[in-house]
């Protein structure tokens, strides 16, 4: 590659196999370099790289985080940015990784990147938005189980579902006689126990009679106990 004054380096970053795509102050790509995701080889190369000024952009994601921390100190600028807003990349019917690292460089050429704030190292305002992102990632699974709780009872005819009595688990049997029809038998409508974070495996006994029942030849057969929802207790 030969000497240029600025240098927009998009990064397709992956968990193996990342991809540089180098475009010049012009728009003019200069170069393109696959490599393993290792930071040390990463370094290397862009220190090596000919151009008075690196501006480098790499997309939010699970490594952007501990990749910009790695490759920071090396570079002019760096910018993390947000993918959502990146219609030219995502919305393209061509797909590769050289031709979105590319991309992602004549975006951060042009300002057109949102940029995502990360803290610039492992410091504690690091730990704590970790902390921050992780309530709000709970937060949102429990909307969702709560979502399905509802559907499920909904299902069955039971449409008044709000408040927080229906996860209250005195309250399961007051629901239950809600449902229309009425589980005739505590065989059709068995107990979710147990805990959420161990994912539930139908055993290898389970084949036999459950086959019968997919072909319509055989009655519905009891459930067996399945995991339940942590916080909320037994559900069915």
């Amino acid at each position: 590659m030969k000497a240029i004054q600025q240098a927009y380096v998009g990064l397709d970053l992956h968990a193996t196999r990342s991809t540089f795509g180098v475009i010049d102050e012009a728009g003019r790509r200069q170069g393109l370099e696959e490599m393993s995701t290792d930071p040390h080889r990463m370094t290397r190369w862009l220190e090596q790289l000919p151009a008075a000024h690196i501006c480098l952009a790499l997309e939010e994601g699970p490594l952007s985080q501990w990749m910009s921390w790695q490759l920071r100190e090396v570079v002019d600028e760096l910018i993390v940015c947000d993918p959502k807003q990146n219609f030219l990349i995502s919305r393209s019917p061509r797909k590769t990784d050289a031709i979105d690292a590319v991309k992602l460089a004549r975006l951060a050429r042009l300002g057109e990147l949102e940029p995502v704030w990360h803290p610039e190292g492992p410091n504690p305002r690091a730990l704590f938005a970790e902390a921050g992102s992780h309530y709000v990632h709970m937060r949102r699974h429990q909307v969702r189980l709560k979502q399905q709780i509802k559907q499920l009872y909904r299902r069955w005819g039971v449409l008044q579902v709000r408040g927080e009595a229906l996860y209250d688990p005195n309250e399961r049997e007051r629901f239950l006689a809600r449902m229309d029809p009425p589980p005739r038998s505590p065989g059709n409508c068995t107990p979710i126990t147990g805990s959420s974070t161990k994912p539930w495996r139908p055993s290898s006994r389970l084949g036999k009679p459950y086959s019968g029942w997919a072909r319509g030849t055989r009655k519905s057969p009891s459930l067996p106990v399945f995991p339940g929802l942590a916080g909320w207790g037994p559900l069915v």
